[in-house]
């Protein structure tokens, strides 16, 4: 049972229910944290989302035209017409809109969407088909269903979102660090970066010893 919660949470939540909680009540308080966890997280997404549109000049930023744009840009790519297997994503609003990239993808090559497990770790699944191989999952975010196998063999490259960019490749997700582990996994992998032009800074980002840099950042330069 996957339950969203983290080795030392579960722990600590173990040790507060052996002293308070009957059984029934522990696993009910077990379900009620995952459920308050989730909404947390997902409350944490849509305010960062909302931030960063409410500082976007609507005279420059326009998502609909930039995501079209970067779809393109991904396409002309030698790296990405010469990989088999793709690793991407499906958007959130605040995210641009790959998601006739990934229909085309499923018709043309191998393609893998993330998926959440245990501890904060990450998988990813080869699927066929958006509308039934996918479902809502952690942070109301939709990802592989459960059902579908793990996909084990080598990945050529990965088109990464992220909160912010640099120039320089460096990256800033939303602070829970799935790609911060999974990609030095496949370090032979081409990192593709996707980001609206707001997201970029001109300055080199200041990383962390774990965060992973993008071999190259696809956004309109305004």
């Amino acid at each position: 049972m996957n339950l969203g919660i983290g080795f030392s949470e579960l722990l600590l939540l173990a040790i507060l229910g052996l002293l308070f909680l009957k059984p029934d009540q522990l696993a009910y308080s077990l379900k009620k944290w995952k459920i308050l966890k989730g909404k947390y997280f997902r409350l944490k997404y849509d305010i960062e989302d909302t931030f960063a549109s409410a500082w976007r000049p609507e005279e420059k930023f326009n998502k609909v035209r930039e995501s079209k744009w970067i779809i393109n840009e991904i396409k002309k790519l030698k790296e990405f017409q010469e990989a088999p297997v793709i690793a991407a994503f499906f958007p959130l609003l605040s995210e641009p809109d790959i998601k006739p990239l990934l229909k085309e993808l499923i018709a043309t090559k191998t393609l893998l969407l993330p998926r959440i497990k245990e501890n904060s770790e990450m998988d990813f699944v080869a699927i066929s088909s958006l509308g039934q191989d996918l479902t809502e999952g952690h942070f109301g975010i939709l990802e592989p269903l459960a059902s579908l196998p793990a996909w084990s063999d080598s990945i050529a490259l990965f088109i990464v979102p992220g909160v912010r960019f640099s120039r320089d490749g460096g990256r800033v997700g939303h602070g829970k660090g799935y790609y911060d582990r999974f990609l030095p996994k496949h370090p032979n992998a081409y990192k593709i970066g996707v980001a609206f032009s707001t997201q970029i800074e001109n300055k080199p980002i200041l990383l962390k010893p774990h965060d992973v840099k993008m071999n190259y950042i696809v956004a309109l330069d305004n």
